[in-house]
């Protein structure tokens, strides 16, 4: 009787514990996953944001902008103010600083080049290029992700000669409302979004693009109302859209060694194509285009054209890959 009394009470305080048991083990369980999702917030609440404004001295005319980022994403857009231009730099990293000179001509020419470095006690020093790796998925049009962010916020009167050198992470830059009258883009790994949603608001003498192994899209190119266009793509896709907006009869060039090429042409801008294509190159022109000479297209809208509107003229070069030229609404 002793022993069926004692295995009965060993019986309930098994049942009783039980539930202490189960407690125990799923109060640490939710404490691990609170801290888990508290540890973005904390990452993100030590992520440090400085600015430094940047008011355009009284005389300059012309603005000879160098942006030099060489590791992290950068972010450019009109400031929306005359008169006034500032860079911005979101890091989660310590150590990281914008190199900032200005130097104005009696001319009323201000030079300024923005280098973003690693400061340390002893010497401030560029991060390297040589270590970039290529990132197919690097996307900054879907928003910054980098540990590292530089934003430059434009002033939208100033005449500037604009060049940018893009770092892995890539960049985003909004050139609208913007008064550019040259402008260079150089990248190696770093996908580039090119974009306008409001023209130029002067005649751009040339835009340039050299990109090594990535990504290159280019939103409404008729709205840089440039002269001269050079596209250059080593290793990737480029994507191309050419609205009905002012175009002063512009010859675009574009060259690719590998990858695809899609020029998206808005139907009521008069365009000829340009097609140079070697054994393995193909292209695809829809049927919307004519063919009025060996390897030179025109479409619909050419038919209409009449001296005072000029015809933009997109000369294609393709060493390994597919063009694809198609007529839509671009800014509808």
């Amino acid at each position: 009787m002793l022993n069926v009394g004692m295995a009965v009470s060993s019986a309930k305080r098994e049942n009783m514990e039980t539930p202490m048991s189960w407690k125990a083990r799923i109060v640490p369980l939710i404490w691990a996953c609170s801290f888990c999702l508290m540890v973005p917030e904390m990452l993100e609440a030590q992520r440090s944001v400085s600015d430094s404004p940047l008011p355009t001295p009284s005389g300059v005319k012309q603005l000879n902008l160098t942006l030099d980022i060489p590791t992290g994403g950068l972010y450019l857009e009109s400031s929306g103010k005359c008169g006034f231009s500032s860079v911005q730099l979101s890091s989660s990293q310590s150590g990281y600083a914008h190199r900032i000179s200005n130097e104005v001509a009696g001319s009323g020419i201000l030079t300024r080049q923005i280098q973003l470095g690693a400061f340390n006690a002893r010497s401030a020093t560029v991060a390297s290029r040589s270590s970039e790796i290529f990132n197919p998925l690097s996307t900054p049009a879907q928003g910054v992700t980098s540990d590292i962010s530089t934003k430059y916020l434009a002033d939208p009167s100033l005449v500037t000669n604009l060049s940018v050198l893009v770092s892995q992470e890539g960049a985003l830059l909004d050139l609208s409302n913007l008064s550019l009258n040259r402008l260079s883009v150089s990248s190696n790994t770093g996908t580039v979004h090119l974009l306008y949603n409001a023209p130029n608001t002067r005649q751009m003498e040339e835009l340039t693009i050299n990109v090594a192994r990535a990504l290159l899209v280019i939103k409404n190119l008729d709205f840089a109302y440039a002269r001269t266009v050079h596209v250059r793509n080593d290793m990737g896709d480029t994507r191309i859209w050419l609205g009905n907006g002012l175009h002063p009869g512009s010859n675009v060039t574009v060259k690719c060694g590998t990858g695809n090429l899609f020029v998206y042409v808005d139907r009521g801008h008069p365009v000829e194509i340009h097609l140079r294509e070697t054994f393995l190159s193909a292209s695809s022109i829809k049927d919307s285009f004519q063919e009025i000479n060996t390897g030179v297209y025109r479409n619909g809208a050419c038919r209409y054209h009449t001296g005072t509107t000029p015809i933009t003229r997109i000369f294609c070069q393709m060493d390994m890959g597919k063009v694809t030229i198609v007529e839509v609404d671009v800014h509808e």
